[in-house]
């Protein structure tokens, strides 16, 4: 049985809040409310997991002195594991930075995610989202890991370093180099 640690989800935007689209935009445009609060609902994490909503936009949009505050928010929370919904143009660029900051919270596990396609694509029946499958994976394997900042994509954790994004493919390629895939399912 694998126990879950106290956990936060901080929603910072990104594809898997956006409003949907059929064809993908330059830059996204989150819901207006946040569709997270019902996704956590769906995957019945209502009261498990503690919630909260940070600048909500696009990756490609945050500056770095944005992320250095993002750390310190974490090292503020008593959290154990922190799950940080993000837009995957920058998913691993930003994750890089945050991990560079780990000094402001050694005891912590990090976990980006996010969604190639909206939650909403799914919801207006245009195409199905990878945003469910990546927060079970955030979650669980999360919990698991030792404290560091990793990414959930496609059932595994990965060291942000080892990813790359494939716009043109929908997904994360991971760089064969420097390889270090932590846990999956």
């Amino acid at each position: 049985m694998i126990v879950m640690k106290p956990t936060l989800l901080i929603n910072s935007g990104g594809t898997l809040d956006s409003i949907p689209y059929r064809v993908t935009p330059k830059d996204v445009i989150m819901n207006d409310p946040s569709v997270v609060p019902s996704v956590l609902d769906q995957l019945q994490w209502n009261g498990a997991v503690h919630y909260c909503e940070w600048e909500r936009k696009d990756s490609k949009k945050f500056s770095k002195l944005e992320l250095l505050k993002l750390a310190q928010k974490i090292q503020g929370v008593k959290e154990e594991l922190v799950i940080v919904t993000h837009g995957t143009d920058a998913m691993p660029e930003n994750a890089q930075f945050l991990k560079m900051m780990k000094r402001f919270f050694p005891d912590k596990t990090v976990v980006f995610t996010g969604a190639m396609v909206p939650v909403m694509n799914e919801r207006k029946g245009y195409e199905k989202t990878d945003a469910f499958e990546n927060l079970q994976t955030a979650m669980t394997l999360g919990s698991q890991a030792e404290p560091g900042v990793y990414i959930a994509y496609e059932g595994a954790l990965h060291a942000p370093e080892c990813l790359k994004k494939d716009i043109a493919g929908k997904r994360f390629e991971v760089v064969p180099a420097r390889s270090t895939s932590w846990l999956s399912l």
